[in-house]
């Protein structure tokens, strides 16, 4: 039974995931009127990112009910304390999110996806200066081979574009985005477990739909009360500042598609956040990696539907010549991944023993956080990469 909700689970954070990323794009295209009193595009990567942390917020709604629904000798304590400094991923993950938001503006939604599969690389790296995590050899092969993949899809990007100086814009962005998630997410798995670094590492005793929950609260207070009002202050080229916020209120007053589409997209944050750590409790975390693979596949796929079937060139993205060099590079960052998790075990390398994990009613509780990306623990056993939102 465990395995067809599994499917279940696995169908519904695929469809949530593919949704997050193209209602994104697709916000950016919608017109309508703002303050000025004449239509224009809703490009506000801020809005975006408050609508997006959100999202995240209302697992919060998620975990209660499930909480609800629980014996009360089961229910898991909410810790105060601990979800007070989860306000330090916050920032990172408001950093990471605005900067990615900024990003999918210049670059296509396929490209977007791929490259953010690529934050092992930074989360690697990090994981080994902060957390004194030792990579093995197999994990440095598949860090290698997932630095040419990058390489070969940021080629393909910017060869392709119409605007290489938007591209290049866009691609620096983004990968700055990746390094910021990076971050986030070493810090967050500082705050869930115990690490052999005692001076950075924290424990922090709450379930992921938490974590996320709080991050989402953390973040939506961050914009509300900070960004957002500074973006307002600063001059820029919306209405004379860096993102009007009352001009983005007066838009979506004024068009309900883009009312319709927002709300889409928040409903699709809090769907992929849970499905995809409900994918990890009745799967495991190889279908978790799985899942991180095949949604970037299914992005472009559908964009190459919307581009010829359902929007007849409207938007999506069309098949170029230099399409046939990222499909070569996502099926070589593929390969990478396979490497680095040990699901592909090469016979040049030796792999540690696989552990037997015990069944308990605790497990939904303890399962990591999910994010964009497979998990690494601080020891060897070959498990796969840190955390959470997404965006």
């Amino acid at each position: 039974m465990s395995r067809h909700y599994g499917a279940i689970a696995f169908a519904a954070a695929l469809l949530f995931g593919t949704s997050t990323t193209h209602t994104s794009k697709f916000v950016y295209g919608i017109r309508s009127q703002g303050l000025e009193g004449t239509p224009k595009t809703f490009e506000k990567p801020l809005m975006q990112t408050l609508f997006m942390f959100v999202g995240m917020a209302l697992a919060l709604i998620v975990h209660a009910i499930k909480q609800r629904l629980l014996p009360k000798d089961e229910r898991v304590p909410f810790n105060l304390k601990a979800c007070f400094k989860l306000c330090i991923p916050a920032i990172a993950d408001l950093i990471a999110t605005a900067l990615g938001s900024v990003a999918l503006l210049y670059v296509n939604v396929s490209f977007f996806q791929l490259a953010r599969c690529t934050i092992i690389i930074y989360v690697a790296t990090l994981k080994v200066i902060f957390l004194h995590f030792t990579m093995t050899g197999y994990m440095r092969f598949g860090i290698f081979i997932q630095s040419v993949s990058i390489a070969l899809i940021s080629a393909s990007c910017i060869a392709s574009a119409d605007n290489i100086t938007n591209t290049l814009i866009g691609v620096s962005v983004l990968l700055l985005a990746c390094l910021t998630s990076a971050m986030q997410y070493v810090l967050e798995e500082m705050f869930m477990k115990n690490t052999s670094t005692k001076q950075l590492s924290t424990e922090v005793p709450n379930p992921p739909l938490i974590v996320i929950g709080m991050e989402g609260i953390w973040g939506t207070l961050l914009m509300v009360l900070v960004v957002l009002p500074i973006a307002y202050a600063i001059p820029g080229s919306d209405n004379g500042r860096v993102e009007d916020f009352f001009d983005s209120i007066e838009m979506m007053v004024n068009s309900s598609t883009l009312c319709y589409y927002c709300l889409l997209f928040v409903i699709s944050i809090t769907g992929f956040n849970v499905a995809s750590i409900y994918v990890t409790y009745f799967l495991d975390s190889v279908w978790r990696s799985i899942l991180v693979n095949f949604r970037p596949v299914a992005v472009w796929v559908t964009s190459l539907m919307f581009y010829y079937v359902f929007t007849n060139g409207t938007y999506g993205e069309s098949w170029t010549h230099w399409s046939w060099m990222q499909l070569g590079g996502m099926l070589l960052l593929f390969f990478g991944t396979a490497v680095y998790n040990a699901n592909l075990k090469l016979s040049c390398f030796t792999y540690p023993k696989p552990e037997i994990k015990a069944n308990s009613k605790d497990d939904l509780e303890q399962t990591d956080a999910v994010s964009d990306e497979s998990e690494s623990d601080h020891d060897s056993k070959p498990a796969v990469a840190p955390t959470v939102v997404v965006r």
